[in-house]
């Protein structure tokens, strides 16, 4: 992270020249998932052990919306913004049994990052607020850690498998924003669609294998569709030089 914030303050540098404003943003938001799919794979290691050893997990979590944070740097033109930076966010799921002998439980962490693109255009503008239009295509890599772990009198054993995969979709939102100087604050509402979900991938004796869904033939992909809101600040740094 540290890299690519400067990174992003160097082309900057680089491109003032050329621009009428270049400024970097930061946002932090919260967002829900859909993870439609990584419920029912939940579940399904939840049943099998209710059916097969009469062992009832409870289910703490189970992919809940949570916090996501983004960086960008902006570059305007008249009414227009266009930007590039990159986003993170994070969701998971965990059950959990415990009885006299042991306990076991599941731990699911699913990571999503990657490069954002940003189209923004103006469409209000008063002393108080402006408000525009912005849609930004993402492009999200995953990195999830699937983890089981039985305790069960001295003995204990602990599993973990690797699951990696992508993500292709866009954001559609509306942003107010105030400008104080340099400073720039924003509240942001949107929608993130996936138009793409790419089948994931585990990490199995150095090779890479397909998941499906159990008890289907079906890719296992995450859905990351969802609500998406965002608080933002951020600063000029330059402005159009005069010819």
């Amino acid at each position: 992270m540290k890299n690519l914030i400067k990174l992003i303050i160097i082309c900057s540098f680089v491109t003032s020249p050329l621009s009428s404003q270049i400024k970097i943003n930061g946002y932090f938001g919260y967002g829900t998932y859909d993870m439609s799919q990584q419920k029912s794979f939940h579940q399904f290691f939840i049943d099998n052990l209710k059916n097969d050893y009469g062992i009832d997990l409870a289910i703490l979590d189970d992919f809940p919306g949570y916090f996501n944070y983004a960086v960008e740097i902006q570059e305007s033109f008249d009414n227009t913004e266009l930007s590039f930076g990159f986003i993170y966010q994070s969701t998971g799921a965990r059950s959990f049994y415990k009885d006299y002998s042991g306990q076991i439980n599941y731990d699911i962490s699913i990571e999503g990052f990657g490069p954002v693109i940003g189209i923004e255009r103006e469409f209000y503008s008063s002393e108080l607020v402006s408000i525009a239009a912005k849609l930004r295509p993402q492009l999200l890599f995953s990195n999830q850690e699937f983890t089981s772990n039985l305790e069960l009198y001295d003995y204990g054993e602990t599993e973990t498998v690797k699951i990696k995969g992508y993500n292709i979709g866009i954001e559609p939102s509306i942003k107010l924003y105030r400008q104080f100087n340099r400073i720039l604050l924003s509240l942001n509402a949107g929608y993130y669609l996936d138009l793409h979900r790419g089948q994931l991938k585990a990490e199995v004796m150095d090779e890479d294998i397909d998941v499906s869904i159990p008890g289907t033939d079906k890719a296992l992909r995450n859905n990351w569709d969802g609500f998406r809101v965002s608080l933002g600040i951020g600063y000029q740094i330059s402005s159009k030089q005069s010819d």
